[in-house]
């Protein structure tokens, strides 16, 4: 068997199984208007994007290994996954965006990307401030690996990487108290298995083996 297939399997394998928990879920009532097609795009992006990104993160964690067993073009597919991922974690909240657009005629980019809460008013403020927290950590780990060729960042680079692993946590924890299909119980096994992945490569790059 090919051995790119499992990888690039995956990229198929976490939308589907997204868009399965969604559509089984007791809080979905169709697609009959343009509100409930973006809520659906809403959600299947959420939890297709948690499980890509913990694998992301123990494929960065464990690359020389992985390049070694399978093959240079490893490295290759890292990067094309973390652009697929990118984009994901960036459409999340553009779909917020146009669910509040379309459901309540809300046009404020400000309550979705920055509208954060230390002394939160209730606890669904603060998960909102927790995924927009995350959000910001994993856009700036994503920068500092754009730019580790700039020659302070050749050095440095690598610690703002940590950014990722602290953007997961705080998204899973977003994901976890505010996401309606997180508890499914397709979904939640996939949930705690990438954050034991993310553990995992958290104990690897402090033991540095």
């Amino acid at each position: 068997m090919n051995k790119r297939l499992p990888f690039y399997a995956l990229w198929l394998i976490f939308p589907l199984l997204a868009v399965f928990v969604v559509t089984k879920s007791a809080y979905f009532f169709g697609l009959s208007t343009p509100a409930m097609v973006v809520n659906f795009l809403l959600r299947v992006i959420g939890l297709a994007a948690l499980p890509l990104l913990a694998w992301q993160i123990f494929l960065g964690a464990y690359m020389e290994k992985m390049a070694s067993r399978f093959g240079g073009w490893v490295a290759k597919y890292h990067f094309q996954q973390g652009i697929i991922i990118g984009t994901l974690i960036f459409m999340h909240p553009v779909m917020l965006f146009v669910e509040r657009y379309l459901s309540l005629h809300i046009l404020d980019p400000f309550y979705v990307f920055t509208d954060v809460c230390l002394l939160c008013q209730n606890k669904r403020d603060l998960f909102l401030t927790a995924g927009r927290f995350g959000f910001w950590l994993i856009v700036m780990g994503i920068i500092a690996g754009k730019i580790r060729e700039w020659e302070w960042w050749k050095e440095n680079w690598r610690y703002f990487h940590w950014l990722n692993y602290l953007g997961f946590l705080v998204i899973f924890f977003h994901g976890f108290k505010l996401g309606t299909d997180f508890h499914s119980v397709f979904y939640l096994p996939v949930a705690y298995f990438s954050l034991g992945l993310v553990l995992i490569s958290v104990i690897k790059r402090l033991l540095g083996r």
